[in-house]
This record gives C-alpha cells, structure tokens and sequence, in this order.
C-alpha cells in the first residue's frame, strides 16, 4: 500500500512538471548592448526548480506575483538580474516541457494550441496584489509604469527538451537543427533612462490546450532588469510579427554602373566640352568682327580728312550735319531709352501659391 501510495506521488510529480512552464533566463541579443553573453534571471530563482518558480494564476482576478516573487529578490548570487541599455532586444528562453513534443492524448487531440506569451512592463513597483487583469489593460502606448511589449507563441518552431529526439514530434527538430529551449524576443522601451529598475512580466495563456475559449489556465514569472547606458549601436532583429510596429529607416543604396554605361557617359561628357568649344569660337568670332568694323570707321574718316584739307574737312562736316539732320532728336530718344534700359528691373514680388494651381503649390514648397 505504502509502495502504491509513493508511486501515485511520483507520478504526480511528474505530471505537475510536464504541466508547468517558467523563464529560465533572460540575456541582451540586440541593440545597444552589452551584449556579452550575460544571462538574467527571475526573482526567487535557485535553479531549475518547478517548485520554485512555477505559478499558475488560478483566475483573472489573481496576483501575478508568485509567493516568493512578489518582491525583488535574488536569493543566490548567481543567478542575479540582467543589464541592459535603453531599446536592447532581449531574449527570454524556456523549457517546453513536452507540450510542444510529448506524443500524448492531449497534444494530439484536434485543436491542440501551446498558446502564446504575452510580455508587460513596468518602472514603478505596483502593488503585490497586481492581478491578471488589471496588467491586461496596459497597452504598447501607456506610461513606463504599465506598459505592453509584445507577443510571440509559446512554441518557437525549434525547441524540444532533452529526451525527445525519439519522439515523433521532437525528432525532426533535432535533426533540423534545433532542440533546446524555447525562445521569444522584446524590446526594451526607448524611452528608459539609465538607474531605472525594469520589471518584467512573462505571462503564458495556456488556456487554448483545450479549443472552444472556456477553459483557463495562465501562467507567470516576473524579472528585474538594471537599465545601464548605451554600450554601443548593434543591429536589432525585430521580431518578425510579434511586437507593436516601429518606425524604420532604411539606408539608400547606390546602383552599380557597367562599363557600357561609363562609356555612353564619357562619350556624352566629350560632345558637351566640343559644343563648349564651338560657343567660345562664335563668341571670339563676333568680338573680332566687331573690332573690324570700328578699325574700318576709323580709316574712312582720316581718308576724309587727309585727301581734302582743313577746307574739306569743314565742308564735310557741313554736309555730314546737314545730312545726318533730323538724327540729334531721335538720337536723344535713343540715349533716353538705353538709360531706361540700363535701370536695374524692378525685383520680382515674393512667390504666392494662392494664384497657382495645386500641383505647381506643392512642387513649389517642395522646391523651397
């Protein structure tokens, strides 16, 4: 009897293991660091202990603390909390503990869902008697003091505890690659400030092992994160669909150029320079012409003057007045319009975009 009664203990032991999942830890993977392999730990961790750090929420109206988490606490200095910088992408790992590969009545039972894990925050320290549903209120817009990090499925595709490589379910996996704990990844909030404490809410809705909505079953473990400043600027993978969308910028990228477009643009860049050339030409041409033309004023008029004497010249001029006559005024016309033509135009009236048409407004304030 005594025998039956230990066996009943130890199997329900086991299936108080299989049933329940925690964060094992938690390390930097991205962002501005350190990343340097450090790992973090939950509050009350002594190790890989069920009994220590499993916490099954019984209802919505439930604390979220554990009994021995509901303080910071870190009872063996090796397992102490993790740092990290302001943005960092962190990375918590969990064991399945076969409810992604026991080949087992329930897992195999049509509609069968691991479920997913929800990841909160917060800077301040709520109250122990937080509940379930008062976190589920926080959004990725509120405060420091409750804020929503994200989401991912439990089952991260890979992951398969120890032992399973002869499963049907964990086989693949490890031959695939992966075997290991399962892993989910969030973001720090930007806007933390070095000297801030952060704490960290891992929440598991295992409540879809069963379809249809009315079953409940939650999990939780809580950590504390140390903000530091900024170690460096590495690269963050985004979680691919599982936190609140992000502004990016992307980096422009120049187009390679071929040889036959190098070619084309040399070819161009000649015939421009000899378009050039030929403007210069025309240009000296005109100026050389125009220097003809006055030295050849010049020569009739001493030819005037030399071939006919000073008797000449005076007749000359004589007729030259009378003939060039009626020119004084229009010539005093003349000079009267070069000096309006020499004025410096009126400056131009600031641009207005109310007489313009849309398109050209817009292409306008583009352009200033």
């Amino acid at each position: 009897m005594k025998f039956l009664t230990f066996l009943s203990v130890v199997f329900s032991s086991l299936a108080f293991v299989n049933a329940h999942t925690w964060v094992d830890n938690i390390k930097v993977t991205g962002g501005a660091g350190p990343i340097d392999g450090s790992l973090g730990y939950i509050r009350g961790y002594i190790g890989h202990s069920d009994q220590a750090s499993s916490y099954l929420i019984a209802t919505p109206g439930t604390s979220v603390y554990r009994s021995n988490q509901r303080e910071p606490n870190q009872p063996d200095e090796k397992f102490g909390r993790l740092k990290a910088s302001p943005g960092s992408e962190i990375t918590a790992e969990w064991h399945e503990n076969g409810h992604t590969t026991n080949d087992t009545p329930e897992n195999n039972a049509p509609g069968y869902d691991p479920g997913k894990v929800f990841m909160y925050g917060t800077i301040s320290q709520p109250n122990p008697d937080l509940t379930l549903e008062q976190i589920w209120k926080w959004t990725a817009e509120s405060p420091l003091t409750g804020r929503y990090l994200g989401q991912f499925d439990y089952d991260d595709g890979r992951c398969a505890e120890e032992g399973s490589q002869g499963r049907p379910k964990g086989a693949p996996r490890w031959a695939a690659g992966g075997g290991g704990p399962c892993k989910g990844k969030f973001n720090l909030p930007e806007d933390l400030q070095p000297g801030q404490t952060f704490t960290v809410f891992w929440v598991w809705d295992f409540s879809t092992k069963v379809p249809g909505g009315a079953h409940f079953e939650w999990y939780s473990s809580v950590m504390d994160i140390d903000i530091i400043p900024r170690q460096g600027n590495f690269p963050v993978e985004k979680p691919s669909g599982t936190v609140p969308p992000q502004k990016e910028t992307s980096t422009p990228t120049s187009t390679p150029v071929d040889d036959d477009d190098r070619d084309d643009d040399q070819e161009n860049d000649q015939e421009n320079d000899k378009d050039d050339d030929d403007i210069v030409d025309d240009i000296v041409d005109d100026i050389v012409d125009d220097i003809v033309d006055e030295d050849d004023h010049l020569v009739d008029d001493e030819e005037n003057f030399d071939g006919e004497g000073p008797k000449g010249k005076d007749e000359n001029h004589k007729k030259n007045k009378d003939r060039d006559g009626g020119r004084d005024d229009d010539n005093l016309d003349n000079i009267n319009d070069d000096d309006e033509d020499d004025l410096p135009p009126a400056s131009p009236s600031p641009p207005t975009t109310t007489n313009l048409p849309l398109v050209q407004r817009s292409a306008k304030f583009r352009a200033w």
